[in-house]
């Protein structure tokens, strides 16, 4: 069983192109970026792509999931359940570092197919998450 860690895009982006685990350069994305590498594997949710393996080069762009409608955003949680279905084994541990829009219909479809889904942040605030994920950082 692999711990696998899923981290949100953001906002906030380089200008240029580089690989994805440096376009996104909010402090949320850099923190959980750090969390994150204690993970057997990471990647990260893209409104755009979907699910980028962080060492991928890619464009900046201007994209989120609340500018999609529902159906959309349906579609695209289809659409990455079957990527992260493609990259990990159902026996892998998902963690989720990500809002309500990434996850809200994500999960479910991974629990489906008998993924463990765990959600740490979950109902914090940005400023509640960013002094959990400093806390996790003090304790390895």
């Amino acid at each position: 069983m692999s711990q696998i860690c899923l981290v949100a895009c953001a906002r906030k982006k380089t200008t240029h192109a580089t690989r994805a685990e440096s376009l996104y350069v909010s402090p949320l994305f850099k923190k959980s970026r750090r969390y994150a590498l204690g993970f057997d594997r990471w990647y990260i949710l893209s409104a755009k792509y979907g699910v980028l393996e962080p060492s991928l080069v890619v464009e900046p762009y201007e994209m989120t999931l609340k500018q999609m409608t529902k159906k959309d955003r349906h579609a695209w949680s289809r659409r990455v359940a079957r990527s992260i279905c493609n990259l990990t084994a159902a026996s892998d541990r998902i963690v989720i570092l990500a809002g309500l829009d990434y996850r809200e219909e994500l999960i479910p479809l991974l629990r489906d197919r008998k993924y463990i889904v765990d959600v740490p942040m979950k109902g914090l605030g940005i400023g509640q998450q960013l002094h959990w994920l400093d806390k996790q950082s003090l304790n390895p």
